[in-house]
């Protein structure tokens, strides 16, 4: 889902891909849109969409509403419109309900949440990659791979689990599945002095 496989898309001048390749843009978009790390990424890879957030009447806000929910919305309608097909293979032609109704909660609590944010004295700039859940999902993910095919643990097997995580903290392997970015290794200050040795207990 990024610009350079819509790019490649076009580059095939294919007309029957028109739609694929307005679907990888529009997401591509969205995802930029809601990814936005650091204050000046924009720059360092000279895309706009990767800009701050600085105003309640950002464009962006706009198109997520109104553009990217819209396109959403008539994707699944022409689907509902094709005659003859079966509920499956209608419900193959556009993103599941539950992936529709994830991105509507999405779209709505981001732009209600950065307008409030932006309102407040002292608030400059909104990175919305901070409302991101990738430390509780790799959480989660590492309890999954703690307990192996078992997938439903015990309170007392969550307890274990749990403990050993905390003590192990970022080194914990986190699970190779997961599409969340892994949290940065925190230093821990270390010690070089040689301990003196403790004189052994003399021999009666």
């Amino acid at each position: 889902m990024s610009n350079s496989v819509a790019n490649a898309l076009k580059a095939m001048q294919k007309p029957e891909l028109s739609s694929t390749i307005e679907f990888i843009q529009n997401v591509n978009r969205f995802f930029d849109f809601l990814n936005v790390s650091k204050r000046f990424q924009s720059q360092r890879t000279r895309n706009d969409d990767l800009e701050p957030y600085c105003s309640v009447d950002d464009p962006r806000l706009k198109w997520l509403k109104d553009g990217f929910l819209k396109f959403l919305k008539d994707r699944a309608s022409e689907g509902e419109q094709i005659p003859d097909l079966s509920k499956t293979e209608r419900g193959r032609l556009c993103l599941s309900k539950a992936t529709l109704t994830g991105c509507h909660i999405t779209v709505h609590s981001f732009i209600e949440i950065c307008q409030k944010l932006l309102k407040i004295e002292g608030v400059e700039y909104i990175l919305s990659d901070k409302f991101n859940q990738d430390p509780i999902e790799e959480f989660f993910g590492k309890q999954r791979s703690a307990g192996g095919h078992h997938d439903i643990p015990s309170l007392e097997q969550f307890g274990h689990h749990f403990m050993r995580n905390v003590f192990a903290g970022n080194r914990a392997a986190s699970s190779k599945r997961g599409n969340v970015r892994p949290q940065a290794d925190v230093d821990v200050d270390t010690e070089e002095e040689i301990l003196p040795k403790r004189p052994r207990p003399s021999k009666k």
